[in-house]
């Protein structure tokens, strides 16, 4: 195990020394999806970029450190425990789905054929084809492609949590169509976009206040909540989720209110504050996204104040109503 663990280090620094020297990436005996592995995992140590087509520059000097965690994983409880311990600030990014459009293909009507000639295993559904490609679930629809990544990201910032699923997504797709021989690209990009993700804070002090009181917290907007706090890993969390931008929303608005909270004064989290707090919240990001209009609706079991709340935004929602109509 630790020879192979060097041997994919040493390609790594392979590519990183061509960029560094050239500005290009060097020609690998190595299948191309493997070298798009080691080029990623420099992508998210920060350590090289791309400026240009085929070009590309080094950020900063190698560190094998940054190297060896800029990856994605499937880690066991553990595991990410220990992870948790020398960053109490990290961040699962997890549940992945991206829809990927697809331009005109010739003869994309007839995959089925193609799945069943070149012995590609799959199973029908309703939508369409669903494989199993690098450990995600894909779906092949008759006007688009759906990707479910399973994989935990691991990152400080929910925004490079985010970008990590999209390398990976860009790998996958990089993948599929080789194995099925075409281009999924309209002009000369992907368009696809991000219909679920979830940012998950962990070991916080919030968490932790809600657990020992055994209750749980829910968030709503009228599409259903975006805010939780669950324990469905079996480690206090504090979510964002199941809504547009909520990678910006966890990274400007809820992880600075929630890591600033100290177990000294948790003390002080009456289930008022907490209601006004994150009703100040939510409250931001109406003025900053307008699908959340007023539509807000706070649904927490923390006794009299969310019944109150509760009461006060469905009137709020009445006024709209009618407002809108």
């Amino acid at each position: 195990m630790k020879q192979a663990d060097e041997t994919r280090l040493n390609f790594t620094l392979i590519v990183y020394n061509s960029i560094k020297s050239s500005g290009k990436l060097p020609e690998l005996s190595i299948p191309r999806l493997n070298r798009q592995y080691y080029i990623t995992r420099l992508k998210r140590a920060k350590l090289v970029r791309k400026i240009g087509y085929g070009t590309w520059e080094v950020l900063q000097e190698y560190d094998e450190n940054k190297v060896k965690q800029a990856r994605q994983t499937r880690l066991n409880k553990s595991k990410l425990l220990g992870l948790i311990e020398v960053d109490r600030k990290i961040m699962r990014s997890h549940a992945f789905r991206f829809k990927v459009a697809l331009p005109k293909l010739q003869n994309w009507e007839r995959r089925l054929e193609y799945l069943k000639d070149k012995n590609i295993q799959y199973t029908q559904t309703l939508i369409g084809q669903k494989l199993f490609i690098l450990g995600k679930k894909v779906w092949l629809c008759n006007k688009c492609i759906l990707f479910h990544c399973r994989a935990d990201y691991l990152a400080s910032l929910a925004k490079d949590g985010k970008n990590y699923a999209i390398d990976d997504l860009l790998t996958t797709l990089s993948y599929l169509e080789s194995l099925l021989n075409c281009s999924f690209r309209i002009g000369k990009r992907y368009k696809f976009k991000v219909i679920r993700a979830h940012y998950a804070l962990m070991r916080q002090e919030l968490a932790k206040f809600y657990r020992k009181n055994g209750e749980k917290l829910y968030v709503y907007s009228t599409k259903g909540y975006w805010f939780w706090i669950d324990f469905s890993e079996g480690i206090d969390e504090v979510e964002v989720g199941n809504i547009q931008q909520a990678d910006k929303i966890m990274d400007e608005n809820i992880a600075p209110f929630i890591n600033g909270l100290k177990e000294d004064n948790a003390k002080g989290f009456t289930p008022q504050f907490v209601v006004n707090s994150f009703a100040g919240v939510a409250q931001n990001q109406i003025m900053f996204d307008k699908n959340f209009s007023t539509h807000l609706q706070i649904l927490t079991k923390i006794g009299t104040a969310v019944d109150e709340l509760t009461l006060a935004v469905k009137k709020l929602e009445e006024k709209f109503k009618y407002q809108n109509i």
